[in-house]
């Protein structure tokens, strides 16, 4: 929205310099963008919000002005009112027919004959200028100044040119008149088309609200006029328009018909319904006055009743409380009073106010309390910080567990990824999931996109089918997302790596995700947790583990699952068309794990005395794992000084034989006391040796 300074003095008294002004209007919500000389004047460009449709005017933003620097706003009545007690009705007949009510509430024309076009006053032509218009003639000139002035578009059509009009030169010359003219407002129809004034030929199409008279279209309302009807030099009578047009319907059309204009512009936010015949009487003052002519009766249709006045309750004690400022009611009163609201005092405390008709925006105390602290001045308002206690704040335990986890993962060389959350019922079932527990959307906007996904799984294995689909060989993903069943949602960390996307230097696989699992807890500060077995139909058998928490290498009553690590199965990675001979998926649930977690860490010296290390090689049946040979060894006896258990290398032959493999394991030994002898080391490997021998049926290799 673009003013000037000198048209802003014409509607209030200003003591302000251009400058100062800008900066009060900033300050006030109607921020000032630019601030330009023009031929001895200063151009205000402003950023008007959607919300404020009054303030595209130069009324609009100088009772705004008159507001904020404790003006008062001149006198304009005389200027908008327009004598029509002494005109002859009856030396014109016209109809206004208005098909849709609710499209167009009310419509108003005015016949003016007999004008004389040619250029604006400079005056006038001046300020349109200086706000980025071309003068054209002083009709459609008038009409513009007016549309900015008031905020109400206008549009004049040349009346000689609507079918109906003749002879319209002798409408005041007491001749015979007309008996045939109308004006329909309504949607076009079938395959009508309009040369708009640029020059444009537009299909309408039935969603497009039309001005036409007995045969076609004249203009796109609220939009833009006709070539064919439009003001020329030729032009001796007008029909100068006012209406009121449903912002829905503009705001469409204009879509529609890809056309956009200032009067659109200001339609498709709402204008103010006492405003219309206002306007239109400014205008027809103004044409009298530079074009001469001989003004006729205003015909109406539809209704021009200005919408009922809504009233709110305003709680003075609870708008000081909120603005942490005490204002009287007197001093509130005068503030809204500036902006044109009405205000009654009920009690000691409370009033009821009453917005103007142009100021629709406003419902709720708390738009009230806003345009007090405006009018107010928010620079007024003391600052204030509120009393927190640092030792209070504390980050979500699952933020840094993801903080982490995403670290961590990123060191080792994985790359973070983001998926779909909606999949089919297909993809659940070719990851083997429960899909009675799946949570579905009841309205779909695809198959692609029925169910929420109940893990981070398919997506992952799709990102990898993509990216080895794209030659990216070695691939190392991991995603942090949310997971639904039907009755819950929990956060989780997906991993998925092939075997060539190792990120170290060994061959990848089963063993390394879990070791990175391994890292992974370690760093999240959780140690009490074991991998079982596991029969999850995603993964191929034996190749499987699910995390538990507490010692048991079983899912017993009081321990809880958080994890699993699995190979996935060949005839999986065959139906998601991924040719990889081992694809290995690893899962943690975050949100159980944020309750796990430690991040705290206590100093511990350093060891005094070296470590002693022994490698051992057991002999055992293949269905004893490597967990349940731990578990076994931390159970029997020859733990003092065990410090720590690696697992070295496994082992299978022909000579073993098929239900044997050979588990390579390191204990490592160390005394705070004294440094450990051989002798002390060997009778502690050997009461190891007897214990799982014992109790698994092992023998040393």
């Amino acid at each position: 929205m673009k003013v000037t300074y000198n048209w802003l003095k014409d509607f209030v008294d200003i003591s302000l310099k251009p400058k100062e002004l800008a900066d009060k209007l900033t300050m006030a919500g109607l921020e000032v963008v630019s601030l330009e000389e023009f031929e001895g004047d200063y151009v205000f460009e402003i950023e008007i919000t959607s919300n404020r449709p009054d303030w595209l005017s130069v009324i609009g933003i100088a009772r705004e002005v008159a507001a904020i620097t404790k003006s008062k706003i001149k006198n304009q009545k005389s200027k908008l009112q327009f004598k029509t007690q002494n005109l002859k009705k009856e030396t014109i007949s016209f109809k206004i027919d208005i098909t849709d009510k609710k499209a167009c509430p009310f419509y108003s024309a005015r016949v003016i004959s007999d004008v004389r076009i040619g250029p604006s006053p400079e005056w006038m032509a001046k300020r349109l200028r200086a706000i980025g218009l071309r003068p054209v003639n002083n009709i459609v000139d008038i009409t513009n100044y007016v549309l900015w002035t008031t905020g109400q578009p206008l549009h004049a059509f040349d009346l000689d040119k609507l079918v109906g009009a003749n002879p319209c030169v002798r409408l005041n010359a007491g001749g015979p008149a007309p008996t045939d003219m109308k004006i329909s407002v309504r949607f076009a129809q079938g395959s009508e088309e309009l040369v708009t004034i640029d020059g444009i030929k537009r299909k309408l199409s039935p969603e497009i609200l039309v001005i036409a008279d007995k045969t076609k279209p004249l203009a796109i309302a609220g939009i833009m006029g006709g070539k064919e009807s439009e003001v020329s030099e030729a032009t001796r009578n007008i029909l100068l328009e006012s209406a009121y047009f449903n912002p829905l319907v503009i705001r469409k059309a204009s879509r529609l018909s890809g056309l956009a204009s200032d009067s659109s512009y200001r339609f498709e936010r709402s204008v103010n319904m006492g405003g219309i015949l206002e306007s239109s009487n400014l205008a027809c003052s103004l044409i009298l006055k530079s074009a001469g002519g001989k003004p006729g009766p205003l015909f109406k249709a539809g209704s021009d009743v200005k919408p009922p006045a809504k009233s709110i309750i305003f709680n003075i004690p609870r708008a000081n409380k909120l603005l942490g400022k005490d204002l009287s009611a007197v001093k509130i009163k005068a503030n809204l009073s500036a902006l044109g609201f009405k205000t009654t005092s009920l009690k000691k405390d409370a009033l009821k106010i009453t917005p103007p008709a142009f100021r629709q925006d406003v419902s709720t105390p708390a738009d009230v309390l806003e345009e007090v602290c405006r009018v107010y001045g928010y620079e007024n308002i003391p600052l204030s910080l509120p009393a927190i206690k640092p030792s209070q704040l504390r980050e979500e335990n699952i933020l840094l567990v993801q903080e982490k986890a995403a670290q961590t993962l990123s060191s080792l060389g994985f790359n973070e990824v983001i998926t779909y959350s909606l999949l089919s019922r297909e993809a659940v079932q070719k990851i083997r999931c429960d899909g009675q527990n799946t949570a579905s959307l009841e309205n779909p906007l695809s198959q692609e996109q029925e169910v929420l996904r109940p893990s981070l799984t398919y997506g992952l294995l799709n990102v990898l089918a993509r990216n080895l689909e794209l030659g990216n060989t070695k691939c190392a993903f991991f995603e942090i997302g949310n997971c639904f069943s039907q009755d819950s949602e929990c956060r989780f960390l997906g991993i998925v790596m092939n075997k060539r996307g190792s990120t170290t230097l060994t061959t990848g696989g089963l063993l390394e995700l879990k070791g990175v699992l391994e890292l992974l807890l370690q760093k999240i500060g959780i140690q009490d947790y074991k991998f079982i077995h596991s029969t999850d139909p995603l993964f191929t058998v034996g190749y499987s583990s699910a995390l538990v928490t507490g010692g048991s290498t079983t899912l017993t009553t009081g321990k809880e699952e958080f994890g699993f690590l699995g190979q996935v199965k060949k005839e999986i990675l065959t139906e998601l068309r991924i040719d990889e001979s081992e694809v290995i998926i690893a899962g943690l649930n975050l949100d159980k794990l944020r309750n796990m977690a430690c991040f705290s860490r206590a100093y511990q010296p350093l060891p005094k005395y070296p470590s002693v290390s022994r490698d051992i090689s057991l002999i055992v049946d293949e269905t004893i794992s490597y967990q349940a040979l731990i578990d076994t060894i931390k159970s029997g006896n020859g733990l003092e000084s065990l410090e720590n258990i690696k697992f070295k290398d496994v082992y299978r032959s022909e000579a073993l034989g098929k239900t044997k493999k050979s588990i390579t394991i390191s204990l490592e030994f160390r005394s705070p006391k004294e440094t450990l002898t051989d002798s002390q080391v060997n009778s502690r490997v050997e009461s190891i040796v007897q214990t799982v021998s014992r109790e698994l049926g092992a023998g040393v290799r």
